[in-house]
């Protein structure tokens, strides 16, 4: 009886300890469910809600590529869908790993196209949207490469880019002229000109494309009334302006301040700096900077949030008159820049500005404009 008793006492204590140690486990795994449930949600989180585009996107486009950079405040996904239809963007680009700075190259892309782009994230969340235009000729516009005077295209794919600045006439002389615009995308920079309304005969075309448009307009007549036509890239007019020449009897250069003390006077070999610079429009990423010189030079700006070390650079036209785009920049930041302008590389003729500074603005302000005459 006693040795039945002791029997039953064990099997008991064994089905018991049996029974605790299967809920003991019951409850680990459902704890470590919920951690890796918790860990999931969270790695979900910070690669797609909780991610912000904090600069860009911004687009360079060449012929039969476009680089598009952005940055974003948390490591994330470099994934960029694109296309020609903006309702069926079947090309991807992905680059492995994860960055809060992204630089993405598409590549195959045809001249004179307009390209859809959405900026996705890991799980496919769009996170921001673009568009951009090919530099180049399409093979549907080679036919219409002579000149054009319609307001309209017959293809039905004008593009919608927007002037947000000018057309305006700056630097007028006798003999030749300046007229600068600012648009909302990058566009080309390519104006008509003359004497007859209905026919303008002369042509300034910078090759490439910009948001800041400088076009030297040249071989002009004392005295007289000039209109002009900025053209899209397929030919089409975009606006159009006019303005009249001074009579020869005005003078035949512009007025301009005089060279800083120090400088070379206009004429000698060196190239000066004799107006600006100025910070022209400043908004939460871009600076536009402005300056003259007293002969035909390049336009480059140094920049850097160190003003002992501006190792940054930007380049914009070829001429007296110099407007150059800053891009890339981050809000509510101050930044210390100089101008550089050269009439020939390697010369060592290397006209500098004394160092200046400029605050972009914060997320939400409106951007800041300062007049400037050239």
């Amino acid at each position: 009886m006693r040795k039945r008793l002791a029997l039953f006492t064990m099997l008991a204590a064994l089905s018991t300890w049996s029974f605790a140690r299967t809920m003991n486990k019951a409850a680990q795994d459902k704890d470590d469910k919920q951690k890796n449930s918790a860990q999931a949600q969270n790695n979900h989180k910070a690669d797609n809600g909780d991610i912000d585009v904090v600069s860009g996107p911004s687009v360079d486009p060449a012929s039969d590529h476009a680089v598009i950079r952005w940055s974003t405040d948390k490591v994330s996904a470099s994934s960029i869908k694109y296309g020609t239809d903006q309702n069926n963007m079947s090309q991807e680009k992905k680059i492995s790993g994860g960055s809060r700075d992204h630089n993405v190259t598409l590549t195959g892309l045809q001249p004179g196209t307009k390209y859809y782009y959405e900026i996705v994230a890991r799980n496919g969340q769009v996170r921001k949207t673009g568009e951009f235009t090919t530099q180049g000729t399409s093979a549907n516009n080679n036919s219409n490469n002579g000149s054009s005077t319609s307001g309209s295209s017959s293809s039905g794919n004008v593009d919608n880019v927007q002037i947000l600045d000018g057309p305006r006439s700056q630097n007028v002389t006798p003999n030749s002229a300046t007229i600068y615009w600012r648009t909302d995308d990058v566009a080309a920079s390519d104006v008509k000109y003359g004497t007859d309304q209905n026919n303008p005969s002369q042509r300034a075309y910078e090759r490439g494309g910009s948001r800041e448009h400088t076009a030297e307009l040249t071989n002009l007549q004392p005295g007289q009334t000039y209109y002009y036509q900025i053209l899209r890239r397929d030919g089409t007019v975009r606006t159009t302006g006019q303005f009249s020449t001074p009579t020869s009897s005005a003078g035949t250069t512009p007025t301009t301040p005089a060279p800083s003390t120090g400088a070379p006077a206009p004429g000698t070999s060196s190239v000066a700096v004799n107006k600006g610079p100025v910070v022209q429009y400043v908004n939460q990423n871009t600076a536009v900077i402005s300056w003259n010189t007293n002969q035909q030079s390049s336009s480059t700006v140094k920049y850097g949030t160190d003003p002992n070390n501006m190792n940054q650079t930007a380049s914009g036209n070829w001429g007296t008159n110099h407007q150059v785009q800053v891009q890339g920049l981050q809000p509510s930041t101050t930044y210390y820049f100089v101008v550089n302008s050269s009439p020939a590389e390697n010369t060592g003729n290397v006209a500098t500005s004394a160092p200046q500074s400029f605050q972009t603005v914060a997320p939400g302000q409106q951007a800041k404009q300062q007049p400037y005459q050239f």
